[in-house]
């Protein structure tokens, strides 16, 4: 997998910041709890389904404490993604907008469970996707599904540039046949029918 055919999207590039402007370099710096202070979220554990309320100057998030650490941290991951990128209460809003919001709650999941920068760290580790899952599963505690779609992710975003540059490549023009004698041939074709239409001079 070569990451630098990786473009990163915004919301990524912005995650990425807020983390390092905050000392989260590796992936011991992941701490839940470290990352909702730096999103002035509180977290609360609790035996229910995982939830989050949030307004203007309030976040508190409920993680569902009977369940493995790496679901647990699935779970805060994409529930941060409600606090850092939505305003409202879902319950008020079209069914339409809710999938969307949960749509762009998974990706922030993804962006800020696995930053790229810190997944470089362990591209080199792994000859296999099949090992580079393991080493990604152990590395950030997360469950296998979730990493498995980071990777696929990171793949499908490598692969479109590859296409892209290829496209480019393609469609560039072949200018290689302009030589300086090309030029000179043409300027005398293009006198000759000069002068076959208005005369010599």
């Amino acid at each position: 997998m070569n990451l630098t055919l990786y473009n990163s999207t915004n919301l990524e590039l912005r995650i990425n910041n807020i983390y390092q402007i905050n000392g989260i370099y590796h992936v011991t710096d992941l701490d839940i709890g470290h990352i909702a202070e730096i999103f002035n979220a509180e977290l609360r554990f609790h035996s229910r389904k995982t939830k989050v309320y949030w307004d203007d100057d309030f976040c508190l998030v409920y993680l569902e404490l009977d369940q493995s650490e790496d679901e647990i941290r699935k779970d805060f991951f994409h529930e941060l993604g409600h606090i850092a990128m939505h305003v409202g209460n879902q319950n008020k809003l079209p069914k339409t907008f809710v999938q969307y919001q949960e749509e762009q709650a998974s990706h922030f999941q993804l962006y800020a469970s696995m930053p790229i920068y810190m997944i470089e760290k362990f591209i080199y580790e792994a000859h296999t996707i099949a090992i580079f899952e393991k080493v990604l599963v152990e590395a950030f505690c997360l469950p296998i599904l979730l990493v498995r779609k980071r990777i696929g992710q990171i793949q499908n975003r490598i692969y479109q540039n590859q296409l892209d540059r290829e496209w480019r490549k393609r469609k560039k023009p072949d200018t290689s046949y302009i030589t300086a004698e090309y030029i000179k041939n043409l300027q005398a074709e293009l006198g000759r029918k000069w002068d076959d239409r208005y005369g010599g001079g």
